[in-house]
């Protein structure tokens, strides 16, 4: 991919614009000048790396030439222009060599050094003649080969002569003569070849330096060029890279922090198409999903904490996936605290009612107390009567018959009465049976409204924060209903003991009914008996104060039963009050 999508305009944007308010304008610049802000991630990386390792070829192609073009210097000058020198130097070697052995055969003092010296003179010729052929087939110069071939030919020839002659017997003067004439300009024509060559060739590798330091010169300033580039295209791919990938990574870390810190108001602007673009619009999808749901339940709660149990969220739809379960629990606690409500105030009518029934019984109890108190009285006051007749009847025998007369009368109003106050007893039995079975009634209730209290508590308790104003109300049930437990189970006892004094009432009235009927039986034989007045008198006299005594004892049970009465009404009232005020209560709260 060209350079073009190399862009650090971008990334500089990102850097000066601030999360989340500047976001915006960041990611527009950064979409016009970054063309990767579009692609994939792997794409991304793929582009950016496809043009480094394009450049990175580039360079090694460079490279590569310039490691060739020295590699051809180097072998050009060794194979070319050294071998040629050194085949020339070696050339002259020989020549100069082959003058040495020409004179060492000229002046060989014996036949066997003169033998040794020509052939080290026939040798050098020869080494002569393969220097020749070496130098032939690696020369490139400028100088005719042939005419040197020619020359070294001349002198092979010349000196083959000069052996000959130095060993043929010839006069040494005819030899150093032919040496001077012929065989020296020989080797001074070579020697004259090879000069010309090694300056050629010296020309030439000079030449060629100079032509290798060139080549590796641009090759090396190519290479630095291009180096250059591909390091201004890392560092340019990094930036881009940074706009088109840190940049939205730090925009997207900054809205989990702030996620992080319960602020779901989060405005993230990046839209790519690529998986981080995705990401932005997931955590954007969340959330707005997680700020709908609270919401919700801040609107949910709300109306709960204001005591409507009709139902739990009005938007259902908004609880997906996990969030389900909250959607759930917030059905089970309004069902459940709904349901609670309800059986309280159902138990509250029923302690209401069995309230006003108590309070009935109490106020039957009073009224029969009163009556009995009354009747009592007026027993008292006959009894009273009976006694003063008695001792009237004592003191006085004349008067015995119509005091007998007069006490039968007496004693038949004071047996009616007897009836009557048996009549008492009886109702007061029934009306502190009734009573009784109130309060076991209201003892009933209270324990039921304890077991519904103790229920409404887990239920608090289960619910948390949002139970705790319904835990007062089961805290004020509970005690409502303890105090109601107490209550019954006082007037319970008060019953029981009015019943055991109403038991030995009856059983005075029944003691002193027959003592009436005695003395009913008495006064009617009292004519007959008359002369025994003074000893019956006396009889009945104590008899009578019997009978005080036993109505005394009645009175002080009929206080004790007006006492137990006026306390169950007290009792019966404040436990109707107490059903009101939690009937108040409950009427607070919205049920289904």
């Amino acid at each position: 991919m060209p350079n073009e999508i190399i862009n650090t305009n971008a990334e500089e944007a990102m850097k000066k614009a601030p999360f989340p308010d500047s976001g915006k304008k960041a990611e527009k610049m950064n979409r016009e000048n970054n063309k990767l802000y579009d692609l994939k991630v792997n794409d991304k990386f793929s582009v950016v790396f496809k043009n480094i390792q394009s450049k990175f070829i580039l360079v090694a192609v460079l490279v590569i030439v310039m490691a060739v073009a020295s590699a051809s210097t180097v072998f050009l000058l060794y194979g070319t222009y050294y071998t040629e020198n050194t085949l020339q130097g070696e050339i002259r070697a020989t020549t100069q060599a082959l003058s040495k052995n020409s004179f060492m055969l000229l002046n060989s003092p014996d036949a066997a050094t003169q033998q040794e010296n020509q052939e080290k003179l026939l040798n050098n010729l020869d080494e002569l003649e393969t220097d020749l052929t070496s130098l032939e087939s690696v020369y490139t110069g400028n100088q005719d080969i042939s005419a040197i071939s020619n020359d070294v030919k001349k002198l092979k020839e010349s000196g083959k002569n000069y052996a000959d002659m130095a060993t043929s017997g010839a006069s040494r003067e005819e030899v150093f003569e032919f040496y001077m004439d012929t065989m020296f300009n020989d080797q001074a024509s070579v020697a004259s070849d090879m000069k010309l060559v090694a300056e050629e060739t010296k020309a030439g590798a000079k030449r060629m330096v100079i032509m290798g330091i060139i080549i590796n010169v641009i090759i090396f300033l190519l290479t630095m060029i291009v180096t250059f580039n591909v390091l201004r295209i890392i560092r340019n791919s990094k930036k881009d890279l940074t706009a088109s990938i840190l940049t939205p990574v730090e925009m997207l870390q900054h809205a989990s922090r702030e996620m992080a810190k319960g602020n779901l108001d989060l405005n993230i602007d990046y839209d790519s198409k690529d998986e981080l673009g995705d990401l932005a619009r997931d955590i954007k999808t969340a959330t707005r999903g997680s700020a709908n749901i609270i919401n919700d339940l801040d609107d949910t709660l709300a109306r709960i904490s204001g005591g409507d149990f009709t139902r739990g969220t009005d938007h259902p739809e908004l609880y997906l996936g996990d969030y389900k379960s909250i959607c759930v629990a917030l059905d089970e606690i309004t069902d459940t605290l709904s349901d609670t409500i309800t059986k309280v105030k159902n138990s509250s009518d029923e302690v209401s009612l069995g309230a006003a029934n108590m309070s009935q019984g109490a106020s039957g109890l009073a009224q029969g107390t009163i009556n009995q108190a009354a009747a009592i009285e007026q027993l008292t006051s006959t009894v009273a009567t009976v006694t003063d007749q008695t001792d009237e009847m004592a003191s006085s025998a004349e008067d015995g018959v119509k005091m007998a007369e007069q006490a039968r009368v007496f004693v038949e109003q004071g047996s009616e009465r007897m009836n009557l106050v048996m009549d008492a007893m009886a109702r007061i039995t029934e009306a502190s049976n009734e009573i009784e079975q109130v309060t076991n009634a209201i003892q009933a209730i209270a324990r039921q409204t304890q077991l519904l209290s103790l229920n409404a508590s887990i239920e608090a308790a289960r619910a948390g924060e949002f139970g705790k104003g319904f835990a007062v109300v089961a805290e004020e049930i509970s005690q409502l209903a303890t105090q109601s437990s107490e209550a019954a189970k006082n007037t319970h006892d008060l019953i029981s003991r009015t019943l055991l004094e109403v038991e030995n009432g009856n059983e005075v009235v029944v003691q002193t009914k027959e003592a009436l009927e005695n003395v009913n039986d008495t006064t009617v034989k009292v004519s007959e008996l008359i002369s025994n007045t003074g000893v019956m008198a006396s009889k009945q006299a104590t008899s009578m104060k019997e009978i005080n005594e036993g109505i005394n004892m009645i009175s002080g049970v009929v206080q004790s039963n007006s006492a137990t009465a006026e306390e169950s009404s007290a009792v019966s009232h404040r436990l109707s009050e107490q059903s009101d005020a939690l009937n108040l209560l409950i009427q607070e709260f919205s049920v289904k």
